[in-house]
């Protein structure tokens, strides 16, 4: 019996710790783009921000970043997330985790740390608008088994905002 019940925790315990590994957590850092914009050297945290996360249209779970900026949430794999990270005062930011096609046996990376740049709002019109499209996105790539950011997307995303923060 007591054998029994030993290889039942065992086996409770294995299956506990690989379903967790097959979860991607995102971590990271709420910041400012800095004095001059864009000048992540100069970046401050962004105490308490409100982070929504989103999984088809829904709202699954609303939590503040650390008085440090900081932030952690999982994700479960073959979903696509939508995170808003927003505070009075600044414009929201959008990121995309695109996990839909992710076998969970196959997942490699389960930690995506991002960086994310909050701009004061002034107020413009172009500024709002970009705000409600995603900063950057991300996907889970089946040859490599990783989660990989669209360089290019989130380039063209930065340029935009760039050049909006220097009129």
């Amino acid at each position: 019996m007591k054998f029994v019940l030993t290889t039942a925790v065992f086996l409770f315990f294995t299956f506990a710790f690989q379903a967790q590994d097959e979860k991607v957590i995102i971590e990271g850092t709420v910041q400012t783009e800095g004095v001059i914009p864009l000048n992540l050297e100069q970046a401050e945290p962004v105490q308490h921000t409100l982070i929504t996360v989103y999984c088809d249209d829904e709202i699954i779970e609303q939590f503040f970043a650390s008085a440090d900026g900081d932030f952690d949430y999982v994700l479960n794999p073959g979903f696509v997330y939508t995170v808003i990270f927003s505070k009075s005062g600044y414009f929201e930011k959008q990121l995309v985790y695109d996990l839909k096609d992710n076998p969970d046996e196959e997942l490699k990376a389960n930690v995506v740390t991002n960086k994310v740049t909050l701009h004061e709002n002034d107020e413009s019109e172009e500024m709002t608008e970009l705000s409600y499209i995603p900063a950057a996105k991300c996907q889970y790539n089946l040859e490599t088994g990783e989660i990989i950011w669209d360089v290019e997307y989130q380039q063209k995303m930065n340029e935009k905002y760039y050049s909006l923060a220097m009129q």
